[in-house]
């Protein structure tokens, strides 16, 4: 296998200038291919092979698996954000425009690379001439539409030519006049917010992606698969550098939440064999494929669970009827602390629940609000048992606030 390829320009200016882009993002250790020799008396660079582009890796469907798909993609995008964040700014983030490579050791493991900096602008090497880059309405952001129609169009003017239909549109340029054309003040360089451009060709790329690759996303989670796709659309054309980059992140964590998806029913990941059982038809299924033997989970731990759930809440409402009717037959007054913390139990429960709508945390947050609830169950237990109470009530309250703080307790027994 080559372990090198030669990038062939039809002008210094281009070649210069992808030189210069390589070298720096070398030195920081990018994932860009290593740049081996410039030749400017051939406009050829020399750089380090590094593999098929997504575009013609993808179009091979029995070249990786669906999981392998997702982690590339992944690494695609987190691959384009790392090289922002060094302030080179990548106009073209397209699937042709990253490639991938196998390692050599392991067939699963995979690195992506950037490559084709021609449309990329940076404030440590200013545009000279206009990016070479044509605006597509259904492919770039508004603002750099804007900005490249502008900049085509001073050129054009400038060197006293026709000013063909710049958006939409495949036109020519002559060589010679863009070799002699020089200019220190271009719209695309004073774009304010670049991240939205990154943003937004990562949403049309993933969107490209999920189009024209249907076979690839076929029995994968269609939650996963619709957030993404959710996300990807939330990054088109945004104008606020923070909305953008919480965008990226949050469609890198959806990436990330359908790999675990994938990886959790797939064999890769491993799994704990359950050992001393009775291979009964009843109890287990039998995989002619392997041999093996795996356990189905009883359905009645699940109902255990929710049943835990359901006497703890009981258990709870009972114990503050208990102290409750205490508090009214005994006609005892709360003090400052029992009406503050009675106050905060009440407003507890509907803060809880407003949780749980928007975070579906629906354990975790039971659990916590059983748990500091049973605790103030202990609070008006001591302090009612200052008072002439009779001992069976205040048994009730605490009995009532120690079963709803176990209920909530899971017990592991190693054998």
């Amino acid at each position: 296998m080559k372990n090198f390829y030669t990038k062939k320009f039809d002008e210094k200016y281009s070649q210069s200038r992808e030189a210069q882009f390589i070298e720096y993002l070398n030195q920081r250790g990018a994932q860009v291919p290593k740049l081996i020799s410039n030749c400017p008396t051939e406009n050829t660079l020399k750089m380090e092979y590094v593999g098929n582009s997504l575009e013609k890796e993808f179009a091979n469907q029995n070249t990786n698996t669906k999981l392998e798909t997702i982690k590339i993609l992944y690494k695609a995008i987190e691959t384009g954000y790392k090289i922002s964040k060094l302030d080179v700014w990548h106009f073209d983030l397209a699937l042709r425009n990253f490639t991938v490579l196998k390692s050599k050791n392991q067939s699963n493991k995979h690195s992506v690379y950037l490559i084709d900096f021609g449309a990329a602008i940076s404030n440590g090497f200013h545009l000279q001439k206009p990016l070479w880059l044509r605006p597509e309405k259904n492919i770039h952001h508004k603002d750099l539409i804007r900005a490249l129609e502008n900049d085509w169009y001073k050129f054009f003017k400038q060197n006293s030519l026709d000013v063909p239909a710049i958006i939409n549109n495949e036109f020519s340029i002559p060589i010679n006049k863009y070799n002699d054309y020089w200019s220190s003040s271009f719209r695309v360089q004073d774009l304010n917010n670049p991240i939205c451009i990154i943003s937004h060709s990562f949403g049309i790329m993933v969107l490209d992606f999920i189009n024209n690759y249907p076979e690839m996303i076929n029995n994968m989670p269609k939650k996963n698969i619709g957030m993404i796709k959710k996300t990807a659309k939330s990054l088109i054309n945004l104008n606020s550098a923070e909305v953008a980059h919480s965008g990226i992140m949050e469609l890198l964590a959806d990436f990330d939440l359908l790999v675990s998806e994938l990886e959790f029913y797939s064999s890769i990941t491993p799994r704990p064999k359950l050992q001393g059982l009775k291979q009964e038809k009843s109890k287990t299924i039998s995989n002619k494929s392997n041999g093996h033997h795996n356990a189905i989970p009883p359905r009645v731990s699940i109902r255990y669970k929710f049943r835990n759930f359901f006497f703890a809440y009981f258990m709870l409402a009972a114990g503050f009827f208990f102290a409750d009717r205490v508090y009214l037959e005994y006609d005892i007054f709360l003090t400052n602390y029992a009406y503050y913390v009675s106050l905060f139990a009440i407003i507890l429960l509907p803060s809880c629940l407003v949780l749980i709508t928007f975070s579906r945390r629906v354990k975790k947050i039971s659990t916590f609000f059983l748990r500091v609830e049973a605790f103030l169950l202990f609070f008006y237990f001591i302090e009612l048992s200052f008072f002439q109470v009779h001992w069976l009530l205040l048994s009730c309250i605490l009995f009532s606030g120690l079963l709803t703080l176990l209920l909530t307790i899971e017990f592991k027994i190693n054998r």
